[in-house]
């Protein structure tokens, strides 16, 4: 996505996953203005986040990421966006970054997360254009 990102973080210490951001973006903020001779934040506002109570949110918050550049029409198969971790779903092979393992076994199979995936991608993106003109949204 061009203006924002989405991590599905899990929190193993309290506070954890504010410290990680917060130096996450503190540090790439650093390397991007020496890189670009720039000063100043990088980032709008404060990040943000939801509480995952239970596997089915769980589910459909992976299929969301997932969706999102499709539905923005970055592209029209959300395995090829680059900066997605859909691959790593559909082949099911953890990485250091990405362990898709809880959701591929919520969904039974590989194949099933796929079609979980592909079967609310049109109404995904349908949804998002009306309510763009709905609500005047940009």
């Amino acid at each position: 996505m061009p203006n924002h990102f989405h991590l599905l973080l899990e929190e193993v210490t309290e506070g954890g996953i504010s410290r990680f951001l917060r130096r996450s973006l503190l540090s790439y903020t650093r390397y991007f203005n020496t890189r670009h001779s720039r000063v100043g934040p990088l980032f709008q506002g404060n990040f943000r986040f939801v509480l995952i109570e239970n596997n089915d949110q769980f589910l459909h918050v992976t299929r969301y990421i997932h969706l999102n550049p499709y539905v923005a029409k970055l592209t029209d198969d959300p395995e090829s966006y680059r900066w997605s971790s859909y691959l790593a779903y559909q082949h099911n092979q953890p990485n250091r970054l990405c362990n898709p393992l809880l959701a591929l076994e919520l969904a039974h199979s590989p194949l099933d997360y796929q079609e979980f995936l592909v079967d609310f991608a049109s109404y995904a993106r349908d949804f998002a254009l009306i309510r763009k003109h709905a609500f005047d949204e940009e």
